[in-house]
């Protein structure tokens, strides 16, 4: 009895570390935050997915296409970056579904998958953080009214006033989207930059700083603003209507 409990004792010994060396399987960790995203309908080939950014995972979008017979098909879609000037804990991507479809087959169910891969002496493994598996039919649409009478005036000696009306429907916030000059490095190099505020639905205007230092031919302000509603933004492929104003010296 002696001798077989030392056996196996060894044995346990020798297999502990070749238990311990393989990679954990992807598995949800429940102390990561959930992730919180939505998608919206573009039009019958393209969707709009918005989603919380969280540090350290990549994210993909799914879909189970179906065809008539009842067979259906899971596959990645393809993602573009709509607006790299938004907020920084914001992702806002368009998804096209048309390009992976196969003749005969409908988009019915669509998901966002998160996943981040841990390092030693966590890893390595692989966290998976996924929302909510969407039925198509059920999605909501992006906005298409735009806000209307855009107009910028100048209402101080550095200072300009972009104004607009509400657009017809239901509005959460808007996106105001501004091309100024803007002094790059210590050595003065003045371009044209361009990137967003979001201003309040209750809002319907956006007082922004001039700088007087700008040199003549970069004094040009350009003004837009986009419809938000639940994260999803109009216009975002197209160029809206835009104001600029000249600042004077």
């Amino acid at each position: 009895m002696h001798r077989s409990l030392s056996k196996l004792a060894v044995i346990c010994a020798l297999v502990a570390p070749l238990l311990t060396a393989v990679p954990a399987a992807a598995a949800t960790n429940s102390d990561d935050p959930p992730a919180e995203e939505g998608i919206a309908v573009i039009d019958a080939c393209r969707y709009q997915a918005v989603f919380t950014y969280i540090h350290g995972y990549t994210y993909t979008v799914e879909g189970t296409f179906t065809k008539a017979s009842g067979s259906s098909a899971r596959r990645e879609l393809h993602l573009t970056e709509l607006d790299p000037q938004g907020p920084q804990r914001r992702r806002l991507y368009q998804v096209d579904a048309c390009q992976v479809a196969k003749p005969g087959e409908n988009l019915t169910k669509i998901q966002l998958l998160g996943k981040r891969w841990l390092e030693p002496p966590h890893g390595p493994s692989a966290t998976r953080n996924d929302g909510a598996l969407r039925d198509v039919a059920t999605l909501p649409h992006v906005p298409t009214a735009r806000p209307t009478n855009l107009a910028v005036t100048l209402t101080g000696p550095n200072e300009a006033t972009f104004t607009w009306q509400p657009p017809a429907g239901e509005v959460t916030n808007y996106q105001v989207k501004i091309t100024s000059p803007t002094d790059e490095g210590e050595v003065e190099y003045w371009r044209y930059k361009t990137y967003n505020r979001e201003v309040s639905a209750g809002t319907l205007q956006y007082v922004d700083k001039l700088d007087p230092r700008a040199p003549e031919g970069t004094r040009t302000y350009t003004y837009t603003a986009r419809t938000v509603v639940n994260g999803f933004v109009n216009d975002v492929e197209t160029d809206p209507v835009s104001v600029s104003i000249v600042h004077p010296r």
